[in-house]
Formats: C-alpha cells, sequence, structure tokens
C-alpha cells in the first residue's frame, strides 16, 4: 500500500510527540505500507507498528527502530549502518543483502513468523547480509537462514542460534560467548 507523502509527515510528527509523551502524539501505524527507495536517515520509528511494511532498497542508516514491530517486514538490500533495532520484533523479516554493519539487534526476534493464519511460517532471511560489528547479543534467532553472510567481529554473545543456517558465513572475530546452538 502507498502512501502519500503528506500523510507520512504528518505520521512522523504525531509519532515524534508520541516518543517524547507529548500532548497530541500517537504511535505511528504503518503496517503493510511500500516506503521502498526512500532515503530516511535517522528517521525514528521507536515503537511503532510496521509490520508487513516494504522498504526494500531504502536508507535508515541511524535510524531508531527500538521496540518497533516489524513482523514478516520486506528490508531486503536496507541500508542500516549504526541503526537501533533493540528488542525489535523482527520475526519472519526478509533482510536478504541488508547493510546492517554496526547496528544494535540486541535481544532482538528473528525467529520463523507468518502474517496469516494458517500459512506456514518463514524463517528470517538474512542471507548476504552485512552485520559486521553488528550487536546481536541475546537475539533470539532459532531457524533464521543467514548464509554467506558477513559476521565479522559481531557480538552475538548468548544469542539463540539453534538451527540457525550459517553456510558460507563468515564469523571471523565474532564473540559467541554463552552462544546457545542447542
Amino acid at each position: 500500500m502507498a502512501m502519500d507523502p503528506n500523510e507520512f509527515v504528518s505520521i512522523l510528527r504525531r509519532h515524534e510527540r508520541f516518543v517524547k509523551g507529548q500532548a497530541g502524539g500517537q504511535r505511528a501505524d504503518l503496517k503493510e505500507v511500500d516506503l521502498s527507495g526512500l532515503r530516511l536517515p535517522g528517521i525514528n520509528l521507536q515503537s511503532a507498528l510496521l509490520a508487513g511494511m516494504n522498504l526494500k532498497r531504502s536508507i535508515v542508516t541511524g535510524g531508531d527502530f527500538r521496540f518497533a514491530d516489524l513482523f514478516c517486514a520486506n528490508l531486503e538490500e536496507l541500508e542500516s549502518k549504526e541503526a537501533n533495532f533493540f528488542r525489535a520484533d523482527l520475526r519472519g523479516v526478509q533482510l536478504h543483502g541488508a547493510d546492517l554493519r554496526g547496528a544494535n539487534l540486541q535481544e532482538v526476534e528473528l525467529r520463523p513468523g507468518s502474517m496469516k493464519l494458517g500459512e506456514p511460517e518463514r524463517s528470517a532471511d538474512l542471507s548476504d547480509c552485512q552485520l559486521d560489528r553488528a550487536h546481536l547479543s541475546q537475539a533470539k534467532m532459532s531457524e533464521s537462514y543467514l548464509p554467506s553472510a558477513s559476521l565479522c567481529l559481531a557480538d552475538l554473545t548468548e544469542a539463540t542460534l539453534d538451527q540457525v543456517e550459517l553456510t558460507g558465513s563468515d564469523l571471523s572475530g565474532s564473540n559467541l560467548t554463552k552462544a546457545d546452538f542447542s
């Protein structure tokens, strides 16, 4: 679903007031909205409702997605270096080819998910993803798909990594202290 630019700006303004606890604030609800290919560096979508959103090939470098619901969102080829996804719901998300270097993904949910009842859940797809120096401590990544991903110097302390596909991935220098592969 495409969105009128003026409506989008209005939603962002109300959301900023919501995040700051100011009068007139309202949580952004951008479920299933198509914002693909947009340049939105530094965008603040903390705690926003973004399930099924399409941000394919968008630029959100330094963006704030803490506690956001990005369930089954399309974030393929997203440029999100240094973005903050702390405790975001990324179940079933598609991040193929995304650039998440230095991003904060601590305590995120990257398990399988499905938008429709009765449909099979799909794994979070981080294939060919750039995750160098990313912070993934305590991330729940069960059954995630990460072939050919680059996780050099990534922090995977206490991450749940059971049944994760890592064929061809580079984990050079990554911190896997207490990571759970069982």
